[in-house]
């Protein structure tokens, strides 16, 4: 076997791989999520060269399940940059495949990352990332529940987007469950702080 410190810089260089691909995927599949900050990659290391939409859904097919294991892992041994940072990337696709219970798992990888990292805008975007993913699988109590969270502490950061995006996921959980009105309401605060902000996505 290698040396340890060579096992992990091969190890690093995987998450980086990993990272910097799927970040890649992920924007081609939504151009319009909020940017994801990233360091470039590492020496030696040489993202999928993805083209489009079809070579990015294909690419996260093939590596799924890696992808997954890769976060708890990052997760497991206190790479927590790359954790949340991961978790983050594959929402979309995850959302899109319907892979639910994929997406609360590394979701909650994220949120403990952003614990010890001390983060509050990590663990807001966990906390909206797993209610969304609760949401989806018709758990709307636990959904609601990290709505709030996230919202409170995208409002304590004076994070206007932030606040907008978690109110509007808010307001299609109400309207899954048929609670038109109290979607309308969600959906009508998250426009006034998306002009607040001047986001025009």
């Amino acid at each position: 076997l290698d040396p340890e410190p060579r096992r992990e810089a091969a190890a690093g260089r995987m998450l980086d791989y990993y990272l910097h691909t799927a970040h890649a995927a992920a924007a081609l599949l939504d151009p319009h999520q909020d940017p994801l900050p990233l360091a470039p990659p590492e020496p030696g290391v040489t993202p999928e060269p993805l083209t489009g939409q079809a070579a990015a859904l294909a690419w996260l097919a093939i590596e799924h399940s890696a992808l997954v294991r890769t976060v708890e892992q990052a997760g497991s041994r206190g790479w927590d940059g790359y954790a949340w940072r991961l978790a983050s990337a594959l929402e979309e696709f995850l959302n899109r495949r319907g892979h639910f219970a994929d997406w609360v798992a590394i979701q909650r990888t994220a949120l403990t990352a952003g614990e010890r990292l001390a983060d509050p805008a990590v663990r807001a975007r966990a906390h909206r990332g797993l209610a969304r993913a609760h949401a989806r699988l018709g758990k709307h109590e636990p959904a609601h529940a990290h709505f709030a969270r996230a919202l409170d502490l995208f409002t304590a950061l004076d994070d206007l987007v932030g606040q907008a995006h978690t109110l509007l996921g808010t307001s299609f959980t109400w309207a899954g469950q048929g609670e038109h009105a109290r979607a309308l309401r969600q959906a009508e605060r998250a426009l006034d702080l998306y002009r607040g902000a001047g986001d025009q996505r």
